[in-house]
């Protein structure tokens, strides 16, 4: 079974199960392990500022954590960063992980790795790669990274496909880069890519400053998800296209497809704001929680060194509050789309200081 079935089934499984055991828990959890970088990207979701290490997760608080996370039966733990290859016990965090048996992804900018060290993560129990390409060439990446950054990356995916290791590729969509998107689908099917992920650049980190001056029009919008939807369909045999930022999207597959009852209730369960669905929740390097990795704030008075994440996750008032619908402003407020969209409630928080407003983006109501 190839990766564009494979993970999707078995994300799906623990999450099944917690629906009918009524268990509340996240589906995919996002554990900062650093927010050290070697690089200082544009759009980097994580500001990348120096920490002192008595504000730094220890080892032993990880694993604990890690624990908790198995307690909850996650589907999905993605070790993120920073660079996350930039912690010198990241292997031992991969460890605990494959040892509590949770399916474990790591967000790498990918100029680090080596075929050694990416054959010491297969022996560890990397289950994949999530890795940042923003262009089908050095000049294109450029203008979301940094120069000379596109020929390490073609290496990397050389060597992880060497080694057998599947690659999520993620992709920051932009002013700059939402034109050279069928370039980087191209690029990616070639060099063996099964699954990919472009994401509309979302105000957290260093894109909030960007999106000041850049923020996209409705109809630039709507353009970038035709484009998606188009490439959808022409890889559809070999090559899975999940746009991370789903809440806007799945409603307009539903409005272009029509489709049957199964498959809008697919793309209920994998679209709509995972932090309205109850579905996501990022710890950060210093133990703070946001609803999401791509949320602009963290959760009031949270901190998992004094609070368990299971805690948190399931009582917290903020994070219980954000998952309530009747509480949608605007065009969000009661919209048919709920299901599968629900807003981008960190485009809320960002853009227009709150959480409840409606999307900025919306293409639907007027």
């Amino acid at each position: 079974m190839n990766a564009t079935l494979r993970y999707p089934l078995r994300i799906m499984l623990p999450a099944m199960v917690n629906i009918l055991v009524g268990r509340k828990s996240p589906i995919k959890v996002g554990l900062q392990l650093t927010n050290k970088c070697n690089l200082d990207c544009k759009f980097c979701y994580f500001k990348n500022d120096v920490h002192s290490d008595d504000v730094l997760l220890s080892t032993p608080e990880i694993f604990a954590i890690i624990d908790d996370l198995k307690t909850m039966n996650i589907s999905v733990l993605a070790l993120t960063g920073g660079e996350p290859l930039m912690r010198e016990d990241h292997v031992d965090i991969l460890r605990h992980c494959t040892k509590r048996k949770i399916l474990t992804g790591i967000a790498t900018n990918g100029t680090l790795l080596t075929r050694e060290l990416i054959r010491e993560h297969k022996r560890s129990g990397l289950s994949w790669y999530h890795l940042s390409v923003d262009g089908a060439s050095d000049d294109a990446q450029a203008g979301a990274r940094c120069a000379g950054v596109f020929g390490m990356v073609d290496a990397a995916i050389d060597l992880m496909t060497e080694q057998r290791i599947d690659i999520i590729a993620t992709t920051v969509v932009s002013k700059e880069t939402h034109r050279c998107l069928r370039d980087i689908a191209q690029y990616l099917n070639c060099k063996g890519v099964k699954i990919w992920s472009p994401t509309i650049v979302l105000p957290c980190g260093k894109a909030k400053e960007y999106l000041r001056d850049n923020m996209f029009t409705k109809e630039e919008v709507r353009t970038v998800y035709a484009t998606i939807h188009d490439l959808t369909k022409h890889y559809r045999r070999l090559m899975a296209v999940f746009p991370m930022d789903s809440q806007i999207y799945y409603p307009y597959a539903v409005l272009q497809e029509k489709p049957s009852w199964t498959k809008r209730k697919m793309y209920g369960f994998m679209g709509g704001c995972s932090v309205v669905k109850g579905t996501t929740v990022h710890i950060n390097y210093d133990g703070s929680v946001k609803p999401c990795s791509y949320f602009a704030g963290v959760v009031p008075n949270a901190n998992v060194k004094n609070r368990s994440i299971i805690d948190i996750f399931r009582h917290d008032p903020y994070l219980v509050a954000l998952r309530d619908k009747s509480r949608l402003k605007g065009k969000c407020h009661g919209c048919s789309y709920l299901y599968c969209c629900g807003g981008c409630r960190s485009r809320g928080a960002a853009i227009l200081d709150d959480p409840f407003a409606e999307d900025v983006y919306c293409i639907y109501k007027q």
